[in-house]
């Protein structure tokens, strides 16, 4: 307990060594309040700078967002160099399809194939062009999501994507 101070004509009941300990907790309190907040403008908690990226390998190059909100649909968007190919094959992982919900893809693929462990979607496309494929897709489970899409033959583009709740 403290002391009973006389300040004028007032008995005050103060401890400033707690109160100094207040202090210092709100300003901390302050600084990861602001630090939360950067990360969210950064992209941390959906889009932004620090989620939003691209990967290549071979003629495909892939853009997506690392992080994900669940129940949320975001855009898996594949650029390909087609080559002298009129039938474009791209492979994805069957545990990254169950992973997502396929809501929409465009162009509307010709024929979808499961195979093991990869899921084949095949698009009709013009030689010697550059496709470009949208898949639209909704989390269905919370975590990390490990995908990766591949041009049959080629080699496959990895990545990593964490769904938040």
């Amino acid at each position: 307990m403290s002391d009973l101070i006389r300040v004028g004509g007032l008995e005050i009941d103060q401890d400033l060594g707690y109160q100094r300990l207040e202090w210092r907790i709100e300003r901390l309190a302050w600084v990861l309040g602001a630090l939360v907040l950067l990360a969210a403008a950064a992209g941390l908690f959906g889009s932004g700078p620090l989620s939003s990226t691209e990967a290549t390998a071979g003629p495909l190059r892939v853009a997506y967002e690392r992080f994900l909100r669940y129940g949320a649909t975001h855009r898996l968007r594949l650029s390909v160099d087609t080559g002298d190919r009129d039938l474009l094959r791209i492979q994805i992982p069957s545990e990254y399809v169950s992973r997502m919900r396929v809501e929409r893809v465009f162009p509307e693929p010709r024929r979808v194939v499961v195979r093991g462990d990869w899921v084949r979607c095949d698009f009709v496309v013009v030689p010697r062009s550059r496709a470009e494929i949208v898949f639209d897709l909704e989390p269905a489970r919370r975590g990390l999501a490990r995908g990766a899409v591949r041009v049959a033959g080629e080699p496959a583009v990895r990545f990593s994507q964490f769904v938040y709740p």
